[in-house]
């Protein structure tokens, strides 16, 4: 029992921190949020409860900016976006454990260290037909893992300069992604599980809080030093569940 309300403990702060940085960027969430999650709960069931909790965050923060969203772009990823997400429900369904949380892991770690150390001097406009790889593969990773949203914000950071606008769009793909894969996740029998319903129940009001602290504090804080403390933080997430998945 102790260890269950421990537990909760840990979901709730990890929850409000996930969506605090939601707040602040419009993406991230469950690429802090799994990486942790995964020591607690199944992925079958850490995923989908991200996706829900997302649907949540993302209608606030989507459609409170939804004039100044690129709707070109959302058009361009959706079709690529779908066909990735039944690619990577297929892969959460079938995949081992082990297997896919050392993906998991290989993915957060990779992509924390080329935010943290990478060259991005590079900020050269893409062409739009990126949009066909970018939208597939974010869909498997968002299906699989629930971190498909920095495959997308490496694309859309190529395609839209304005950050206000990008941290828009950014929720709106995210918002897309979460009803294509609600949509996928029910025909595939992951969402009839009690204990997930009991935990997004319990995680929606730290994902709100979440929402509302980092919203208030985005125009306070430094971008740049918030985004290296959350790029820090995936990266300790990522490395350990690199860790986790060599033990089961």
């Amino acid at each position: 029992m102790v260890y269950e309300h421990v537990a909760l403990l840990i979901i709730a702060v990890t929850i409000f921190c996930a969506y605090s940085v939601f707040g602040i960027t419009g993406f991230g969430a469950a690429m802090v949020a799994v990486p942790l999650l995964a020591h607690l709960l199944p992925l079958t069931t850490a995923v989908p409860m991200v996706m829900l909790t997302d649907l949540v965050a993302t209608l606030i923060v989507g459609f409170r900016h939804w004039q100044i969203v690129d709707r070109e772009e959302l058009i361009r990823l959706f079709l690529p976006m779908v066909l990735g997400v039944l690619l990577g429900v297929t892969g959460l369904h079938y995949l081992p454990p082990q297997f896919l949380l050392l993906v998991l892991g290989l993915f957060v770690t990779t992509n924390s260290a080329w935010g943290l150390w990478g060259n991005h001097i590079n900020t050269k406009r893409i062409a739009s037909y990126w949009a066909y790889p970018a939208g597939t593969v974010g869909g498997m990773f968002g299906a699989a893992f629930g971190t498909g949203g920095p495959i997308y914000t490496i694309y859309l950071m190529r395609r839209i300069e304005a950050i206000e606008k990008l941290r828009a769009t950014m929720a709106v793909v995210i918002l897309i992604s979460a009803l294509v894969r609600l949509f996928v996740f029910g025909a595939s029998g992951l969402l009839e599980d009690e204990q997930l319903h009991l935990l997004v129940l319990t995680a929606i009001p730290f994902c709100l809080m979440g929402v509302f602290v980092g919203s208030k504090l985005r125009h306070r804080l430094n971008p740049a030093r918030i985004r290296k403390i959350m790029l820090q933080l995936m990266l300790i997430g990522g490395l350990s569940v690199i860790y986790r998945s060599q033990t089961l």
